[in-house]
């Protein structure tokens, strides 16, 4: 793939998502004015009225949140149109041979140790070893040496 076509992808992205952003903000919009319409036939004070006010001022807000979410992606469209007249006729696939290579590399040289040892136990969960595997360690609770008597296991 060329670097031109994954910009002109992101672009039309940006510009999908910013669509997206504009017809959800006409929506609120819409339910806004009729929640205005309603509000306005309910005398003030009356427990309808208040649900049409706050509902019409939350329609409101969400759709000036959309619409900065739509000018933000509309803005990204457009930096997108910059770069790909910045990018040039460079192929991105070049390059992945070596990189799979230098992955294979550290793939094969890092062995996981003592993993266990990173994470710790959750309650309620017990390891069980793979067939062959060494056996689990019986790990012993850590509490103060005054409580020992309420964790104690006879064996």
């Amino acid at each position: 793939m060329r670097v031109v076509e994954a910009v002109e992808h992101m672009r039309k992205t940006h510009e999908g998502i910013a669509g997206g952003h504009r017809a959800t903000a006409e929506h609120h919009r819409i339910m806004s004015k009729c929640h205005g319409t309603a509000m306005g036939k309910a005398v003030a004070g009356d427990p309808q009225h208040m649900f049409h006010k706050s509902a019409k001022e939350a329609h409101d807000a969400a759709a000036e949140d959309q619409d900065n979410r739509a000018d933000y992606h509309r803005q990204m469209a457009e930096e997108c149109e910059e770069a790909k007249k910045v990018a040039g006729d460079a192929d991105l696939s070049k390059g992945a041979g070596d990189l799979l290579k230098r992955l294979e590399v550290v793939e094969s040289t890092v062995i996981p140790l003592r993993v266990h040892g990173v994470t710790p136990n959750a309650p309620g969960v017990t390891a069980v070893p793979r067939a062959g595997g060494r056996p689990m360690p019986s790990e012993k609770p850590v509490v103060p040496v005054a409580f020992e008597h309420l964790v104690k296991v006879e064996e």
